[in-house]
């Protein structure tokens, strides 16, 4: 399949923060300030219980090489998946087996995506000071969404996915922020070792009201201890 790349020109025109490191620690830079990333304000804002939990459950090494082996996975499916979008896929990757048969099974949702308007797209949103890099911003069934790809040891039920909504409704209103270009609809896709796809599409509107209240509450704390 050839995929079709159409630049949106607000985006193009729009300044974007650069992704800086400092002490093993990411963030971003953008006009001389250093702004926190959107998956780690999520980590610092939202109750993770379950997490927690589960690391006490399976001990901190067996979580540690759990998540180490889960980022790899992750990022293998990832490459495939953008080098696919971006037409230039060899589709042969013999040493990493399992990411590729995950990837062979994410393609018929790839091949609903068209009209793209970038990939790794760096965001910012200048009114809460916090940045991130949006996995793929273009159409999907014919509508202009945010497409947020994922990984997964099984099928996730939907109580398990609030994080990934509420990162994706950062990059809609970033992309509003830079762009004045509304987007209505986010779109994950995740699929699990075991061949499960999940498309998930979710209404900016239903996470819009969390994510200013997630986000006004980070700011209140960062001022606090000012």
């Amino acid at each position: 399949m050839e995929f079709t790349h159409k630049k949106i020109e607000e985006l193009e025109k729009a300044a974007k923060p650069n992704l800086a490191y400092h002490n093993g620690r990411s963030y971003y830079e953008f006009e001389g300030y250093k702004l926190d990333r959107i998956t780690q304000v999520l980590k610092e804002e939202l109750d993770e219980k379950g997490l927690d939990a589960w690391r006490k459950r399976v001990g901190d090494s067996a979580a540690d090489l759990i998540s180490k082996n889960a980022m790899a996975r992750g990022s293998a499916v990832h490459k495939m998946a953008e080098a696919y979008i971006n037409n230039d896929c060899t589709c042969q990757y013999d040493n990493e087996v399992l990411p590729f048969g995950m990837f062979e099974r994410m393609k018929p949702a790839l091949d609903r995506i068209s009209n793209i308007a970038g990939i790794e797209i760096p965001m910012v949103s200048e009114a809460y000071g916090i940045a991130g890099t949006a996995d793929i911003i273009a159409f999907f069934d014919g509508e202009l969404c945010i497409i947020d790809l994922k990984t997964s040891t099984k099928y996730r039920e939907e109580r398990w996915n609030r994080k990934y909504y509420l990162q994706e409704m950062f990059y809609a209103m970033a992309f509003q922020e830079m762009t004045k270009i509304r987007i209505k609809t986010l779109v994950t896709i995740i699929v699990s070792e075991q061949g499960d796809l999940q498309v998930i599409k979710q209404d900016c509107e239903t996470w819009e009201p969390e994510l200013k209240q997630v986000l006004t509450q980070h700011m209140k704390k960062i001022r606090s201890a000012m």
